[in-house]
């Protein structure tokens, strides 16, 4: 009787020992996976944030005069974004860019070549990768556009023109550039006095900073 006891206990605690040694190891390797996602995530929030900070470091120095006047910068998240007053670029209900207009541009082309927002890394595999990307919008008052009919019209050549400028002229990489419109539908103040009009005919650059983002040939 006490063999066939002692033979029971042999068969079953085998199995029951090897159970335990793979839920042991299962639990070790996701431990060690969930480490270093988090670490991973970590490495990336700080990579983005030091980004930002240079670029608002470098960017202050060279608007230091228009900062939180006619020029306004924001962060939050992997965005900053770029808030300039209309007349600052723009003549009153007109689309090309005035010459005051591009030397703002100019020196913040200088901005962003410095501060290499836009520089191209490559990962493990070798392929290309830029660390951020630029999206240009245009806003409008709610005073209807007597040249081009429209605040639609307006708002989006106002932010094609500027988006042009970079791309065309200053020869950053058009790939992570784009442009849009929002007519009066995204104020930041009611439409009720002049001074908040002015507050919403605007340009915003919105920089979406990313720790790879890939680069594709005719994208």
């Amino acid at each position: 009787m006490d063999k066939e006891i002692n033979k029971e206990l042999k068969v079953n605690f085998w199995p029951s020992f090897i159970d335990l040694t793979i839920t042991i190891l299962i639990i070790f390797i996701l431990i060690s996976v969930f480490k270093f996602v988090l670490n991973t995530k970590s490495l990336s929030t700080l990579e983005i944030k030091a980004r930002q900070e240079r670029f608002e470091d470098i960017f202050r120095k060279n608007f230091k005069n228009e900062i939180d006047k006619t020029i306004l910068i924001n962060t939050e998240g992997n965005i900053q974004e770029l808030t300039f007053s209309d007349k600052l670029l723009f003549d009153s209900d007109e689309v090309h860019i005035k010459e005051k207009g591009k030397d703002i541009l100019d020196k913040l082309t200088e901005v962003i070549n410095e501060a290499k927002i836009l520089k191209m890394t490559k990962d493990k595999k070798n392929k290309n990768y830029y660390l951020a990307e630029i999206q240009i919008k245009g806003h409008a008052d709610s005073d209807p556009s007597n040249n081009y009919g429209s605040n639609w019209v307006l708002s989006a050549l106002r932010a094609i023109k500027v988006a042009t400028f970079f791309c065309d002229e200053k020869k950053l990489e058009p790939q992570y550039f784009s442009a849009a419109g929002y007519s009066e539908h995204r104020n930041e103040k009611p439409n009720d006095t002049k001074e908040n009009k002015a507050l919403n005919r605007r340009i915003e650059l919105r920089i979406v900073y990313s720790p790879l983002l890939e680069f594709k040939e005719g994208y």
